[in-house]
């Protein structure tokens, strides 16, 4: 049985090494054989490549080898939302994942085509492609693997229920875009938005003008702070009738002994 360590990065100097431009390295415990060659050569400087602990060696006398690093697999980060709010210990009690409910997400843009966002609605105008607003949706809607595809990792909070998508990039009237999430055809019981006008500590125009739109919409509206690490927040987020969100540094564990 193989029993390999990964490594990686080696950059290219010339075009010497075993005949292919060497980086990224797998180190195998085979013994003997030849490396196996990535297929489609780039024009990046790193490559990778399986490698015996001989070939490694051999590799690094080569001259026109920069460097050998160790490889790894991919390991994703801040992966731990569900179980930190709460959303895995509720289903698991009570099998509820967002039945019934419907919501919306307000961003940039999103990848309707993304295996973990199926079943995502534009609401308004064609949505462009953007990865903020991808993320934000499927922190909330995502349904990772629940359907065969995607990835259980990308499970949001509410994988069951019906996500509506605004591209803010279309609004020209928040008032009507507000009176046509909460009308029957939509029936929308919140709307979530990472993103908003520039940052202040003071309540402004904008921030009155969302809470009118609340309080003659009755919807729940959620909004961030924004990212500043100060009392610098979105006006938005200082209108009285939203529920502003700020955030903590929780060191991607579930331990709250090291948030700050």
């Amino acid at each position: 049985m193989r029993n390999e360590r990964r490594l990686a990065d080696v950059r290219r100097g010339s075009a010497k090494a075993l005949g292919l431009l060497i980086a990224a390295v797998t180190l195998s415990a085979c013994e003997g054989g030849a490396p196996a060659a990535p297929s489609g050569l780039s024009a990046s400087p790193v490559v990778s490549a399986t490698l015996s602990a001989a070939q490694i060696q051999a590799l690094a006398h080569d001259d026109g080898v920069q460097w050998i690093d160790r490889w790894s697999a991919p390991e994703p980060d801040m992966d731990l939302a569900r179980l930190q709010c709460g959303a895995v210990e509720l289903e698991s009690i009570t099998g509820f994942s967002g039945q019934g409910v419907r919501g919306e997400v307000m961003d940039c843009g999103i990848m309707t085509a993304h295996p973990d966002l199926d079943g995502a609605i534009v609401h308004g105008p064609g949505a462009s492609v953007c990865d903020h607003g991808t993320a934000t949706y499927g922190i909330l809607f995502g349904n990772g693997n629940r359907d065969g595809d995607g990835d259980a990792k990308a499970t949001g909070v509410l994988p069951s229920a019906q996500g509506y998508f605004y591209d803010y990039d279309n609004l020209t009237d928040r008032y009507q875009e507000t009176a046509e999430l909460v009308a029957p055809a939509v029936g929308a019981v919140f709307q979530s938005n990472s993103w908003g006008s520039a940052r202040t500590s003071s309540y402004t125009s904008v921030s009155q003008a969302l809470d009118d739109i609340v309080w003659k919409n009755d919807i729940a509206i959620f909004q961030s702070q924004s990212n500043s690490g100060t009392t610098e927040s979105r006006p938005e987020a200082w209108a009285k009738n939203v529920i502003s969100v700020g955030g903590v540094y929780h060191s991607n564990t579930l331990s709250t002994d090291d948030d700050c």
